[in-house]
């Protein structure tokens, strides 16, 4: 048990993947994990609350730069790369596909990420007889959601025009506060449920379908009309960062056992 738990760290993002990725993810890791141990040696019991605190600073001051810099890019301007992808999918949607989409999208909302984070971590704390999973899935939820809401307000970008939406959405754009959030929580929801899960296919088939769907809910906020590409693209970036942020706290505690030799 406290050998499976203490490799649960280096096994959890990769198995049965590309080797590539497998070893990024597993340096991601190390790299994180050290440095919140370094800062628990210093600041003791509050390690976890600075070490979330931190990066929620970092991930508002650097998506913010990155907002500046695409609106200096102008890129949903005439000639812009956010543009040309807009006006190249308007005229090939379908009453069909448009359906599909919205459904995806559905999925990335507030009530499926609540019902999804709930039953994992009930999950959790029937596997592993602690609340750490619930309590990861909610700072994963409300530190994205600090996350975008800070950041749309410095930036101050609009969504794109009426004549490329499906529909209308009122607030500001960047990034996309609905891919960060579903970016955060499933991701951080295959996390846990690879820590729950024996090493095998399973593991590659958690990871890999809810890397795809997380893509595709953020494809599916730009076919919609209500965010530019380069909103989802930071959106994405910044929630799959935080997860593994709020993760990292879990994977230090899971391979300190290891380390006083039991």
């Amino acid at each position: 048990m406290g050998d499976h738990e203490a490799g649960a760290c280096d096994d959890v993002a990769g198995t049965g993947g590309p080797s590539r990725g497998r070893g990024v993810s597993r340096r991601i890791q190390r790299v994180l994990t050290g440095r919140y141990v370094r800062l628990g040696e210093r600041l003791g019991r509050w390690t976890t609350p600075a070490w979330l605190a931190i990066v929620v600073m970092l991930l508002i001051a650097v998506t913010s730069l990155v907002g500046f810099a695409v609106l200096w890019l102008a890129t949903d301007s005439p000639g812009g790369f956010d543009l040309a992808i807009a006006e190249w999918i308007v005229p090939r949607r379908t009453a069909g596909l448009t359906q599909a989409v919205q459904v995806v999208t559905g999925i990335g909302d507030t009530i499926s990420l609540v019902i999804l984070g709930t039953v994992v971590g009930l999950a959790w704390r029937w596997r592993r007889g602690d609340w750490a999973g619930l309590a990861v899935l909610i700072g994963a939820y409300l530190g994205a959601t600090s996350v975008y809401s800070a950041v749309k307000p410095i930036v101050g970008r609009v969504r794109p025009p009426t004549e490329l939406a499906v529909q209308q959405v009122p607030d500001l754009s960047f990034p996309s506060g609905h891919t960060m959030g579903a970016a955060a929580v499933y991701v951080t929801l295959a996390f846990l449920m690879v820590m729950m899960r024996p090493r095998g296919w399973s593991r590659t088939a958690i990871l890999g379908g809810i890397g795809v769907l997380v893509v595709l809910i953020a494809a599916s906020r730009v076919y919609l009309g209500v965010h530019w590409t380069t909103d989802v693209v930071a959106g994405l970036v910044a929630g799959v960062t935080w997860a593994f942020a709020v993760m990292t706290p879990v994977w230090a505690r899971r391979r300190q056992p290891a380390r006083g030799g039991g």
